[in-house]
């Protein structure tokens, strides 16, 4: 369910439909959880807009925090081809950086992979949030 809220002068929108809940926190930081059901093409595309919705009233281009420790493990490759061509939009509507963490072997082996695949530069996958955040906070 959408929810705007106003925290240190930055607009910001909340969505949260069981797959994710992406939001700007406190530091600036767009976060992104991702939720324990299993991804569609249709929720890479709900990602996508609300994205696109969350970043659109920020002064400059975000870092983005990801938050994968309760992912389910995407297993058909066209759904991870699919993931690849979602991530080259979030690409084209703008980012500093984006650092993933959390998540099993699985999740791990399938974001570098997609992160390789991408070609998208200043995208990185941590182990823990900790890790994640020092690196996004890194000038």
């Amino acid at each position: 369910m959408p929810n705007n809220k106003i925290n240190n002068g930055i607009s910001q929108k909340e969505e949260y439909n069981g797959y994710f809940k992406i939001w700007v926190g406190d530091d600036g930081i767009v976060r992104l959880k991702v939720g324990e059901k299993k991804w569609d093409y249709d929720t890479m595309e709900r990602v996508v807009d609300s994205y696109s919705k969350v970043i659109n009233n920020l002064a400059k281009k975000p870092k983005v925090l990801i938050d994968l420790t309760s992912s389910i493990p995407i297993l058909s490759p066209l759904i991870r081809k699919g993931i690849v061509e979602k991530m080259k939009e979030v690409y084209n509507l703008g980012f500093e950086k984006v650092a993933m963490f959390g998540g099993s072997i699985i999740i791990k082996v399938t974001t570098t992979f997609a992160i390789g695949a991408s070609r998208i530069k200043n995208v990185k996958h941590f182990n823990t949030e900790e890790e994640a955040l020092k690196w996004l906070r890194e000038e």
